[in-house]
């Protein structure tokens, strides 16, 4: 143990040259699965933990723990990213604070960033991605030219779907310590601002709805799809402070967007048809809006032709709609994948005009019920083969046989040679991407910043 600056360091062995650096990860022992494969292929890690059960969990050469103010998380890491010679940067999540700050850094330093999310495409994979995810992936940088000539990808094993309990009792484990831990490290850069006690309860709400409200879900499902194929619109929730609904959604809400579809499907919608509210299964202990939006179907005069449900085959249900609304979730994808018109209200992954109907206010919701714009299938499909070729790999986060899996494929594709052009001039911003073929598992050395350029960095 020594002291750097007031900060606390753990040092189990001296790093080596080329470092690793790891931010925030998955809750649970994911980033020290990862850092014990980069150990065997000979790497060193150095892990910037902002929480204690990522300090507990971790396991990477060199542990910090940061306990300053938000204000100076900037310069405290341009001193990691120098003075460790890091060479390659790892987080999860490109819109929490301080992995924008990362990123930033990341380009005006030269230093290649994978960014890490649950997979787009679920369950059996998880999204690796150079320098952000979703709004920020470098999918979006393709041109339709460019989607069209993906080849399709060649069949390889995919991940086990997450199980909730697993993801219950790590989330558990992380929200306790983290609880134990906020005299030490700083609240304000948790990414999500939950209440311990609160957490309990609404996660055994949880469970207890998935019980009770299983035979209904069933038999909603059943009847959508056996009796009413073409003729239901699907508006999936997201999780309500998930940090790409709350940074990319174009101030839409859960609450906001169910109500003004509701209130619009009455009024412009075929009078034949039916609108399901889809709760996302790891909100429905937290979900207060179903009598709301009950009542409120009520009122406009379409009890009978609007449904909640909070489980269910999103897939199977979307292939049988005749279309998709949503803010910006990774559900879209479905949507997309099985030729349905598909209108999203904020920043998406998918969103192109070639794709999808833009939803800027309850004027463009209004004419989505009756628009007709076909999907471009080859244009779809080139969509989901460039994200299977170039953002997917197997594996999840949680489960252990998966975990193990999903971080070998991590560290393959971080340690192997960059994609053309991943750093562009920090004044230019990120420029056109272009990705080369093969993971070689060598770490090429980046440039390093100069003594000027490190001076501007923390100024920023």
């Amino acid at each position: 143990m020594k002291r750097l600056g007031g900060r606390i360091i753990e040092q189990h062995i001296t790093p080596r040259p080329r470092a690793v650096l790891l931010l925030q990860g998955p809750v649970g022992p994911f980033f020290r699965d990862v850092a014990k494969v980069l150990r065997q292929d000979g790497h060193s890690t150095v892990h910037v933990c902002l929480t204690l059960p990522e300090y507990l969990l971790s396991s990477a050469d060199e542990k910090i723990r940061f306990g300053l103010e938000k204000e100076s998380f900037s310069s405290f890491l341009s001193e990691i990213i120098l003075g460790r010679r890091v060479e390659r940067i790892l987080l999860m999540g490109s819109e929490r604070f301080q992995h924008r700050v990362a990123i930033e850094l990341a380009k005006k330093l030269g230093v290649p960033l994978l960014s890490l999310e649950e997979g787009y495409i679920r369950p059996g994979y998880v999204t690796a991605e150079w320098m952000g995810n979703n709004r920020s992936s470098p999918i979006r940088a393709m041109t339709d030219h460019q989607l069209l000539a993906e080849a399709k990808p060649k069949a390889r094993p995919r991940g086990s779907q997450n199980r909730l309990t697993t993801l219950f009792w790590l989330s558990t484990f992380h929200y306790v310590f983290r609880a134990i831990g906020a005299g030490v490290f700083k609240r304000h850069l948790y990414h999500r601002e939950r209440a311990l006690v609160s957490e309990f309860f609404l996660w055994q709400r949880n469970w207890f709805r998935k019980l009770a409200h299983r035979g209904m879900n069933a038999r909603v499902e059943r009847q959508l799809i056996t009796k009413c194929a073409n003729r239901f619109y699907i508006l999936p929730l997201q999780v309500y402070d998930d940090m790409q609904l709350v940074a990319a959604g174009r101030q839409w809400s859960n609450r906001h967007i169910a109500e003004t579809a509701l209130k619009s499907f009455a009024r412009c919608a075929p009078k034949d048809h039916i609108l399901v509210v889809k709760v996302h299964p790891f909100d429905r202990g937290h979900f207060s809006d179903r009598n709301r939006l009950l009542q409120l179907a009520a009122s406009s005069g379409i009890a009978d032709r609007f449904f909640i449900i909070d489980d269910g085959h999103l897939g199977p249900l979307t292939k049988a709609s005749c279309g998709m609304l949503t803010i910006n979730s990774t559900s879209g994808l479905l949507a997309l994948q099985h030729g349905v018109k598909l209108g999203v209200a904020g920043e998406a992954l998918y969103s192109r005009n070639s794709l999808c109907i833009e939803i800027k206010d309850e004027r463009d919701i209004d004419r989505f019920w009756g628009h007709s714009k076909p999907v471009d299938q080859r244009l779809a499909d080139g969509f989901r083969f460039a994200l299977l070729n170039h953002s997917l790999l197997p594996g999840n986060f949680y489960s252990f046989a998966d975990r193990q899996v999903a971080a070998r494929a991590v560290v393959r594709r971080l340690v192997a040679e960059v994609p053309k052009n991943v750093i562009a001039d920090a004044r230019l911003g990120l420029s056109k991407w272009e990705f080369t073929s093969g993971e070689t598992g060598v770490l090429p050395t980046t440039g390093r910043a100069t003594s000027g350029q490190l001076a501007k960095v923390k100024d920023w």
